[in-house]
């Protein structure tokens, strides 16, 4: 009699979710360690996906980071540049304007070369009441070569002044907040847009002195300095009348005196 053999199948199965319903998978079929293999391929795919995706963020962020810094860099540039503000020069009067938020740097007197020297200089400077001298030894120095600074006199009415020969003051102002100052000849008041520091008559030396000058801005309503109204010369201010012909009349208007306003933006 044949011995009696009992054989023993493991079948282990899987369950697999198709578009068809629900499939068994064998795992002793053949094909099993194929379609392992494969989804541990596009696990892997999909993981390196992510990480590429991570490395890109972590890129980006990064990019973000420093073009904040440099937003913020330039933010600060912006502003200091506001705050250190536009400077000018008030001509004719000792303090700077109150209302519109400029601020004194100091307060001076109005300077410049002699009004009759051909050689003189042309622009006057505003000259602090407290100079700082290196030396004060004069007794080596060669007056026909060197250059002089004398203070200025207004030689006619400015603003009402009742008197001429007065000596004219100055202040150095910084307008606040702002970048811009201009000189508008012939005008009162600002283009839009600008802000009105002061405005006043225009002044230069006249026509039968040696010296050049410059077109300056004097206030309208001008102070003066205490040491009075001496006739001691110097750099003189006359007003400045329009000509007809090349200047168009009108809109100018021939011998009127012009006007002048000094702008910040």
């Amino acid at each position: 009699m044949l011995p009696f053999v009992v054989f023993k199948f493991h079948l282990i199965f899987v369950f697999v979710s198709g578009s068809h319903g629900e499939k068994r998978l064998l795992l002793n079929d053949p094909d099993y360690a194929a379609r392992i293999q494969q989804l541990e391929v596009t696990v892997q795919t999909l993981v390196s996906e992510m990480t590429s995706v991570k490395q890109q963020k972590v890129t980006t962020e990064s990019k973000l980071l420093e073009a904040n810094t440099k937003i913020s860099l330039l933010q600060s540039a912006l502003n200091s540049r506001t705050q250190n503000g536009a400077v000018y020069i008030r001509w004719g009067k000792k303090t700077c304007p109150q209302n519109n938020g400029t601020e004194l740097i100091y307060s001076g007197t109005m300077g410049g070369g002699w009004y009759d020297r051909t050689s003189s200089p042309a622009e006057p400077i505003c000259i602090p009441h407290d100079p700082d001298f290196v030396t004060k030894d004069t007794a080596s120095i060669d007056s026909n070569w060197v250059s002089s600074l004398y203070g200025a006199e207004y030689e006619d009415t400015f603003g009402g002044l009742s008197s001429h020969n007065d000596d004219v003051p100055c202040a150095a102002c910084r307008a606040t907040h702002k970048s811009s100052v201009i000189m508008i000849p012939g005008k009162t008041s600002c283009y839009t847009g600008w802000k009105t520091e002061y405005f006043g008559r225009m002044a230069a030396s006249s026509n039968f002195n040696k010296a050049s000058s410059q077109y300056t801005c004097i206030d309208e309503s001008p102070d003066v300095l205490e040491a009075g109204s001496g006739n001691y010369d110097g750099y003189l201010l006359y007003p400045v009348r329009a000509v007809c012909g090349s200047l168009r009349c009108p809109p100018f208007h021939n011998n009127a005196l012009l006007t002048c306003v000094v702008c910040s933006n």
